[in-house]
């Protein structure tokens, strides 16, 4: 009896590195794959966000539907005098694609994204829960030491 993940019933956990192949492929881990069609038999599909992530650089951060959604959301809960909404509408417009998943459970990195985040060929894939982050092998340990500081403080909180 085999037990089908559903996109709810996820959790992003773990760092992964993989290769990225002469075609930009990456290979996503199947524990982090729901299924790699839809309901419909369409492929699965991500959303690649070029993420700036402050004083740690640029990642690509990968959004399953709902996530997409609730950014989205956010975004449009902004009342359209705030002068945020637009640019926010913009930036996620322009720097976002959508990434299906193939059989092989691959998705295709843009080459522009790729280059903007630094990612060549290596990437380190970040769990973050309900999503998941691209880091070039690098820019990873920076944000890892730099978490790990921050969590240190914040997780004594929790006990």
């Amino acid at each position: 009896m085999s037990v089908t993940m559903t996109v709810e019933s996820l959790n992003y956990l773990g760092r992964f590195t993989q290769k990225v192949d002469s075609s930009r492929r990456v290979v996503v881990p199947s524990r982090w794959l729901p299924a790699k069609t839809d309901e419909s038999g369409n492929p699965f599909e991500f959303t690649l966000v070029v993420w700036p992530a402050g004083n740690n650089g640029t990642c690509l951060r990968v959004l399953p539907p709902k996530q997409m959604d609730k950014l989205l959301a956010k975004i449009e809960e902004l009342p359209d005098s705030d002068p945020r909404k637009l640019p926010q509408k913009r930036f996620i417009g322009a720097n976002s694609m959508s990434a299906p998943v193939d059989k092989q459970g691959r998705i295709v990195l843009p080459e522009d994204m790729a280059a903007t985040a630094g990612i060549g060929g290596e990437v380190v894939m970040l769990g973050c829960v309900d999503k998941f982050e691209m880091w070039s092998a690098e820019a990873s340990k920076t944000v890892q030491t730099s978490d790990s500081v921050v969590a240190k403080e914040s997780l004594t909180m929790w006990g």
